[in-house]
């Protein structure tokens, strides 16, 4: 590559990576090995972070392996717990037609709705169905049936419905996790990929960083490094079976702190802000030194 040998010839000391989102080259410099057991992560300018031993999403503290093993079972768990219906038999993932939304659905169930389009579908015949409470059309057409140019979900009710993807896993050849595992990592994920709260949340931080009431941004990475804290240890201790009542109650209370410094920044006091952010950051602390002790004694 070209610019690894311009890098290199300008005294660099590294090697390129391709980044797995925007599939860019990135440049990463060589470190001791010391630091390089420390840092498991890749960021690429683009946003994404990935593991640089498996290329996967970053799972610190859990060992790629034993993260393989999780992701496969607890990203259909976590499907399931989301998923309309009340099947008990089969759950299936579809990739809607109008690529807007991923959904699950536990079979057998007769009708199904995608969340984005609002499209419902027959399950006997998969064509989709007209429901009186949601018109399938632009607001021009809307006009027209109100005013009886057509009849409504006549050829509606017809249309095939295609989607993008379909995946059907058998329920019982799912692998169990534990019921407060789920609950906990769940909760934990719910907010994670929570894009309008992540939103509202930068918002109003720059709001008072503009007022003089906060300095510096620092809620959105304490906000995503709590509930991935929470995600991944719990998993880690579920995965490695080194369960620690003293890591859980902190974890529980870094969720809590949470909801108090969102509800906190609502307001303007500066010192309870403050006060928030560091009640939030000593857990996190706490948390990521207890590890990382019962890790070293494990090597």
């Amino acid at each position: 590559m070209i610019s690894e040998i311009i890098y290199k010839d300008l005294g660099a000391v590294g090697d390129f990576e391709k980044c797995p989102a925007c599939k860019s080259a990135v440049f990463f410099e060589s470190t001791s090995e010391e630091d390089a057991k420390k840092n498991q992560n890749r960021s690429c300018p683009c946003g994404y972070s990935w593991c640089k031993h498996c290329d996967r999403v970053p799972h610190w503290p859990l060992k790629c392996g034993d993260f393989a093993e999780w992701e496969e079972k607890w990203l259909l768990r976590y499907s399931m717990k989301h998923a309309q219906g009340s099947g008990t038999e089969t759950l299936l993932q579809v990739t809607c037609s109008c690529q807007k939304q991923v959904y699950n659905v536990l079979l057998p169930e007769e009708f199904i709705e995608c969340p984005g389009c609002k499209v419902n579908v027959n399950m006997n015949t998969m064509r989709t169905v007209w429901k009186h409470y949601y018109y399938p059309y632009d607001p021009v057409e809307r006009k027209l049936i109100k005013k009886g140019y057509y009849v409504v979900g006549e050829g509606y009710k017809k249309s095939p419905y295609v989607p993008q993807a379909k995946v059907y896993t058998d329920i019982v050849k799912i692998p169990g996790i534990k019921a407060s595992v789920i609950e906990t990592c769940g909760a934990a994920r719910d907010i994670r990929f929570d894009v309008h709260f992540r939103n509202r949340a930068v918002y109003r931080e720059h709001v008072l960083i503009r007022k003089g009431i906060m300095e510096e941004e620092v809620v959105e990475n304490l906000f995503g490094t709590s509930v991935y804290l929470v995600e991944t240890v719990t998993a880690w201790m579920y995965m490695t079976n080194r369960f620690d009542k003293s890591v859980m109650q902190t974890l529980e209370s870094m969720m809590e702190n949470r909801k108090t410094l969102m509800a906190t920044m609502g307001g303007e006091e500066s010192e309870a802000i403050k006060e928030c952010i560091k009640k939030l950051r000593k857990d996190i602390n706490h948390v990521v030194s207890v590890v990382e002790k019962k890790n070293s004694l494990t090597h």
